[in-house]
């Protein structure tokens, strides 16, 4: 980690990108001297080092990047996938209005969407109630399943857990509600069909 931190200040800013990214997306990484690391790249001259501490330090929940956030995606057009994938882990609902701009723009990019799901309060209920409801049923229909809702840090996205014959089975909730039509009974059969009992 010392030698990363390092690297954050090097003259080459394809050397900085590549430590401020590994820094960034280390999950261990909570220290101060990390969070400060990250802050003193937010106004990187280059563009895709800034884009990465915007990241490290939203994976962080630090509420202080929401500035150069909302900067960010005000100036580009077509913000960094980066970019969106900060807005959305940090989920703050002051990110609503930019993101309701850039949507209305791009009604079919998945990274804005997905990041003004994720910002949204009332959605990110409902999203949250529905995974929570598909558990229940999962639960309800079998018992014998190991299941678990994950929320990954670093992620916007809620998982759910299997742990059924040979390994752990891992489904995205929202995608899996997806496939069910939002029905979390019919998402839970998805779930039964494709985990036969006895593990085969």
């Amino acid at each position: 980690m010392r030698a990363l931190l390092t690297l954050c200040r090097d003259e080459d800013p394809g050397v900085r990108d590549a430590a401020v990214f590994s820094v960034g997306t280390l999950d261990e990484a909570y220290s101060p001297a990390v969070r400060a690391a990250l802050h003193e790249r937010l106004d990187d001259e280059d563009e895709d080092v800034a884009e990465e501490a915007v990241r490290g330090l939203a994976n962080r929940q630090d509420a202080s990047v929401l500035t150069r956030l909302i900067d960010l995606l005000e100036t580009y057009r077509r913000p960094h996938v980066l970019t969106l994938s900060a807005a959305a882990v940090l989920g703050r609902p002051e990110l609503l209005p930019v993101l309701a701009v850039l949507a209305a723009e791009d009604p079919d990019d998945p990274g804005i969407a997905a990041a003004l799901a994720a910002c949204d309060p009332v959605r990110r209920v409902e999203r949250a109630t529905l995974a929570w409801h598909l558990l229940e049923e999962l639960v309800f229909r079998r018992p014998d399943l190991d299941a678990a809702l994950v929320w990954p840090r670093f992620s916007a996205d809620l998982h759910l857990e299997i742990h059924h014959g040979s390994g752990p089975l891992t489904y995205h909730a929202d995608g899996l509600l997806g496939r069910a039509g939002q029905d979390p009974s019919r998402a839970a059969a998805l779930v039964d069909a494709e985990c036969p009992p006895g593990g085969g």
